[in-house]
């Protein structure tokens, strides 16, 4: 998983273990793979940008939004109408003053991370965690676990990972020592999130897919992508950040490519792509650049275009310290939108992770 700061949105969950893939290609003919994530992000501070808030929460079934909260509204809402009509008003209830919690554990760890990095607070930081299971539908109807992940990024950063196999956080930066030796030290914490994983989750993950059966077997038609390109000046002088991004897709195969003169210089892989919540897709993919922005483009390849689309920088305009943008592309999907008064899907920053009961009490 690596992730990019705020503006470059989000880019990647990369997954825990590749041994993962044989046992997905040994089932794909005889069962169904199924999956149920929680994404979390968190602000530093509040920006002036719609629709992006200090803090947001979210549930995912098959990468379908099933539920979602941010920091205003402060109220967990079902994103499908079966996840409203089959689940009780104190299950909405409960969940809401779960993620409030989450909202403040979240504010005070994010202030101990930039003071532990001894980072500057009027710069914004980012702290994402995702957690959540993946199961295959055996041919009875059971259930049965392939992998969990709990995992947090800071900053664009791979930060903390849980090991289901060792019950052990991972830590890949220094940083992140001190949190892992804390948290390493609460074995009832780690025996829990393993627990979670593999039992719990996948519980939920097979009464969910058995509510909303009816409406998860109707497939999504072709989605062309929508591409947005953004530009910022870089951390040393006379140097760039770019970013290129394309959302709202389907199916999920995409090819995406940064240019420099006509050329690809930077491509993006299919591990990159993350869900928008509504059943299409995201990718993004940035690239830091010393020379004229003038010579870059970015070049996207779907099969719901019959010509590849491809967008210059030249575009965006003068790069501030801010990003500046430029969208080019097909027409925004007409038959997935949410409904009205919903939120959008999530063309943000999304994923990273931990687990529900001990967050509160647990601190970096």
């Amino acid at each position: 998983m690596d992730f990019l700061k705020f503006y470059s949105v989000c880019i990647v969950i990369l997954p825990m273990c590749w041994a993962q893939e044989n046992v997905r290609e040994q089932h794909s003919h005889a069962t169904e793979r199924h999956s149920l994530y929680y994404v979390y992000m968190a602000l530093s501070k509040a920006v002036s940008a719609p629709g992006i808030f200090e803090f947001t929460a979210m549930g995912l079934l098959d990468d379908r939004k099933i539920d979602y909260y941010n920091s205003v509204d402060k109220v967990k809402i079902p994103q499908q109408d079966w996840m409203k009509d089959k689940l009780p008003q104190d299950y909405w209830e409960k969940g809401t003053q779960s993620r409030k919690s989450k909202e403040q554990w979240f504010k005070v760890n994010v202030n101990i991370l930039m003071e532990r990095m001894r980072q500057n607070t009027s710069d914004l930081h980012t702290l994402m965690w995702r957690h959540g299971c993946e199961a295959n539908r055996m041919a009875d109807g059971s259930f049965q676990f392939v992998k969990g992940v709990d995992e947090y990024s800071y900053d664009g950063m791979d930060f903390l990972s849980f090991d289901d196999n060792s019950m052990q956080w991972v830590a890949p930066v220094s940083a992140a020592l001190q949190t892992k030796r804390k948290w390493d030290g609460v074995p009832i914490l780690n025996q829990y999130t393993k627990g979670y994983l593999e039992k719990e989750c996948v519980e939920w993950l097979d009464k969910f897919i058995k509510y909303g059966e009816q409406q998860l077997v109707q497939q999504l038609t072709v989605h062309p992508p929508k591409l947005h390109l953004f530009v910022k000046t870089g951390v040393f002088p006379d140097t760039y950040k770019l970013t290129c991004m394309a959302t709202g897709f389907y199916p999920k195969d995409m090819k995406i490519s940064i240019l420099k003169d006509g050329w690809s210089v930077e491509e993006g892989h299919m591990k990159d792509v993350l869900p928008n919540g509504d059943g299409t897709h995201q990718i993004s993919l940035s690239m830091d650049v010393k020379s004229d922005i003038n010579h870059y483009g970015c070049k996207v390849t779907h099969s719901s275009l019959q010509n590849p689309i491809v967008a210059m920088w030249t575009e965006v305009g003068t790069p501030s310290s801010a990003y500046s943008t430029v969208t080019a592309g097909n027409q925004p999907v007409s038959d997935s939108r949410p409904k009205s008064g919903s939120p959008r899907p999530t063309d943000w920053l999304l994923v990273t992770v931990l687990v529900v009961m001990f967050q509160v009490v647990i601190t970096w």
